[in-house]
């Protein structure tokens, strides 16, 4: 299994060390048209040798941009992305990784779920997709704030929520993190 370096200044992908948490992103691919990751020179740690490693593309989709940003943000340095991931050109990987989908889903520390059409929607409130305000009114000195939607609706309501593929997802992650429209939701086995 490879993971996404969100520390890493080139945002490398390596091989995943037992022992290490990561973050999974689940999402809806949609026709993004990126490239997948690319072979380039990435400086050492010391000195000014060079070593080529796997990176991410530059042009990679705003709803994984967000999701290594929500990643660091929880103070965790790997994000496990399929599409990067898992060479999307070798069958036989795809086939092997594809059968451990229910491990690495479980084995997170924590999954995103990103509930927009594609991989371009991007994470509400984030980056540069807004989340959609909560109604207030007034009347004379009284203020009314409506209750944000069920986030339960939310989800269901949900491109990502009709796919097969990301039922599994959601189904093996011990910790969901939701972002929804309105808010972000978290559960786990345990409790929403």
């Amino acid at each position: 299994m490879r993971v996404i370096d969100c520390r890493s200044a080139h945002l490398t992908i390596q091989d995943y060390e037992p022992g290490n948490k990561y973050v999974a992103l689940s999402y809806v691919w949609g026709q993004s048209g990126t490239t997948g990751p690319t072979a380039g020179a990435v400086p050492r740690a010391r000195g000014t040798t060079k070593r080529t490693m796997l990176k991410l593309p530059a042009d990679i989709p705003l709803t994984i941009r967000d999701a290594i940003e929500v990643t660091r943000a929880l103070r965790c340095q790997y994000l496990w992305v399929d599409k990067y991931c898992i060479d999307q050109n070798n069958p036989e990987e795809q086939r092997e990784q594809f059968s451990r989908m229910g491990d690495i889903y479980a084995g997170s520390h924590v999954a995103i779920f990103a509930l927009g059409d594609d991989s371009n929607a991007g994470l509400p409130g984030v980056s540069s997709t807004p989340r959609l305000g909560q109604e207030e009114a007034r009347s004379g000195a009284f203020r009314f704030i409506s209750t944000m939607p069920d986030p339960h609706a939310s989800v269901q309501q949900t491109k990502w929520n009709t796919r097969g593929w990301t039922y599994q997802e959601g189904l093996f992650s011990t910790r969901r993190l939701f972002f929804t429209d309105h808010q972000v939701y978290f559960e786990c086995n345990a409790m929403n």
